[in-house]
C-alpha cells in the first residue's frame, strides 16, 4: 500500500499508479514531489508510460505549468513536433486552451508566419481557432487579417471565415 502523510490521496494514487506500471524509483522522484498537485504528476508519469525522453519531460514538468498546461505539451511531444515547434506554446502566460490551438496548428504543418497570427495573448482559445481554421483552409493574409481581430468575438470571426470560405468556392 502507498501511504506518505506529505502527499495527498490523489498523489500517492499517481505514486502507486507509477509502481504499477513498473517505472524506477528515479522516474517517480521527477513527479513524487509535494509540490505538484495530483493532474501534474499524471502527466509527468504519462510521459514517462509512454517513454519520452528525460529532456522532453523536463520541458513540462515544471510548477509554472498546470496540469492542462502540461497535456498539451506532453501530446506535443508525443507527436514528434520539434522542440522549437513546442517553445512557441509551451509558454505559462498561455492557458490550455490557448496551447492546443497553437498545437493544432503545428500538428497541421501551418507555417511559423502563418501561426504567429494568432499565437497572441490577446486571442482566447476561441479566437485562436477561428484563425486557424482560416489558415488551414488556405484563406490568404489578407482574407485572415479582416477578422484576426482581438474585438471580434469567435462568433464573429466564424461568421466571416465562413463567408470567406464560401464565397472562394464560387
Amino acid at each position: 500500500m502507498c501511504t506518505n502523510h506529505n502527499f495527498n490521496r490523489n498523489q500517492m494514487d499517481q505514486i502507486c499508479l507509477g509502481r504499477e506500471a513498473g517505472l524506477s524509483a528515479k522516474q517517480i522522484e521527477v513527479y513524487a514531489k509535494p509540490e505538484f498537485d495530483w493532474m501534474q504528476m499524471q502527466q509527468i508519469r504519462w510521459g514517462q508510460e509512454t517513454k519520452l525522453s528525460a529532456k522532453q519531460i523536463g520541458a513540462y514538468a515544471k510548477l509554472e505549468f498546470d496540469g492542462n498546461q502540461m497535456q498539451q505539451i506532453r501530446i506535443g511531444q508525443e507527436a514528434k513536433l520539434s522542440a522549437k515547434q513546442i517553445e512557441v506554446y509551451a509558454k505559462p502566460e498561455f492557458n490550455c486552451g490557448q496551447m492546443e490551438q497553437i498545437r493544432l496548428g503545428q500538428e497541421a504543418r501551418l507555417n511559423a508566419k502563418q501561426i504567429g497570427v494568432y499565437a497572441k495573448l490577446e486571442f482566447n482559445c476561441y479566437q485562436m481557432e477561428e484563425i486557424r481554421l482560416g489558415q488551414e483552409a488556405r484563406l490568404n493574409a489578407k482574407q485572415i487579417g479582416m477578422y484576426a481581430k482581438p474585438e471580434f468575438v469567435s462568433d464573429q470571426m466564424r461568421a466571416i471565415r465562413k463567408k470567406l470560405q464560401t464565397d472562394r468556392r464560387k
